[in-house]
């Protein structure tokens, strides 16, 4: 008898290790395709200048982040307003806060602070990090400097 609740509780680790390496893999990938979004927005955003109403460049943003398969629950959304008021995108899955570095008579100097969202719903890591959803993954673009 002693023998069978020793191995209830053996089995019971065991279970609690798979799903605590599974959580910590499914993370890592998400926290990859989070990095690779936000380093091809900041690329793109820095091949056409910063102009984002350029319908192309929305394109090639969104159709990147679905051959990555970059697709953050919708949880986090009422968040996003909140930490990223100058929020400027449309799809709602990345956030770019535009920066005035300078500005002249005839030169604009301006930067851009790109975000992109990490979902955090896993069964154990949800009971212990009840209050957040997602985590941020920030980058910056480099100075961008366009006439006025």
């Amino acid at each position: 008898m002693r023998d069978a609740i020793g191995g209830i509780v053996s089995i019971q680790f065991i279970l609690v290790f798979i799903v605590l390496v599974s959580s910590y893999l499914a993370f890592s990938v998400n926290y990859t395709k989070a990095f690779r979004a936000k380093n091809k927005i900041i690329d793109i955003y820095e091949s056409y200048q910063g102009d984002l109403t350029n319908s192309n460049a929305q394109d090639k943003i969104n159709s990147y982040l679905q051959q990555i398969g970059y697709n953050p629950p919708d949880n986090y959304l009422a968040s996003i307003t909140k930490d990223c008021p100058n929020c400027n995108c449309d799809s709602g899955l990345y956030c770019i806060d535009e920066k005035e570095a300078s500005k002249s008579d005839e030169l604009e100097k301006k930067y851009a602070e790109v975000y992109t969202f990490i979902g955090i719903d896993f069964p154990i890591v949800r009971e212990i990090l009840a209050n957040i959803r997602f985590l941020r993954v920030k980058g910056s673009t480099k100075t961008i400097t366009t006439l006025r």
